[in-house]
């Protein structure tokens, strides 16, 4: 049987297993649905599928799965809320125990600042939470995953977050400087420009 023929078996049977479950229905596109659990494409309802169920398809990919079976775990997987679990509960977690252990530098430099107590500095804050949040999605990708995630994320914010010149100038690996960066200066715009009254 052609993977094909097999990918409309699966849609049919999600479709009559939706159709029996009366008002209790999750909205889920089937068609995506079906191919990303052949490992066909489309991110945003891969992200949602268990990695148990696309390995359990890609191992009997040549076996042909039941397709009612698998049908009851795509609707599953399309109907939790939750999406799969991140590995960090927090992002203090993920700096701790994680990022910090496993990025390391010699910091105590002229060219590096860096604060201990790194909460303290919002645009740190945000950058580290950017980072937790790119790691939590782009481990769950195949190959490349963790290459992009390095390229495109880590090796972005991290000289940033270490500059001189970046949201934790001042400190010292030592401690924390109480003299915060003071904001970049902006002027209160007319009213009408803030409302949106105003030609372009």
């Amino acid at each position: 049987m052609s993977n094909d023929s097999f990918q409309r078996r699966l849609a049919d049977a999600i479709r009559a297993q939706l159709l029996t479950r009366g008002g209790d229905v999750p909205d889920i596109d089937v068609d995506a649905a079906v191919a990303a659990a052949l490992g066909i494409t489309d991110e945003a309802f891969e992200q949602r599928l268990t990695d148990a169920i696309r390995e359990r398809v890609a191992n009997r990919r040549e076996e042909l799965p039941d397709v009612d079976e698998l049908a009851q775990q795509v609707i599953a997987a399309a109907s939790d809320p939750q999406g799969p679990q991140p590995e960090f509960a927090s992002l203090w977690d993920f700096v701790s125990e994680w990022l910090l252990p496993t990025y390391r530098r010699i910091i105590d430099h002229p060219n590096f600042a860096w604060c201990p107590e790194w909460w303290r500095h919002p645009e740190a804050v945000v950058r580290l939470d950017a980072l937790w949040r790119s790691w939590e999605h782009l481990r769950r990708e195949p190959g490349t995953g963790m290459s992009v995630w390095l390229k495109d994320h880590l090796d972005h914010h991290m000289p940033v977050l270490l500059s001189q010149d970046g949201p934790m100038h001042r400190c010292k690996p030592t401690g924390h400087h109480e003299r915060a960066l003071e904001p970049i200066p902006s002027d209160t715009p007319p009213a009408s420009w803030i409302t949106g009254d105003v030609a372009a």
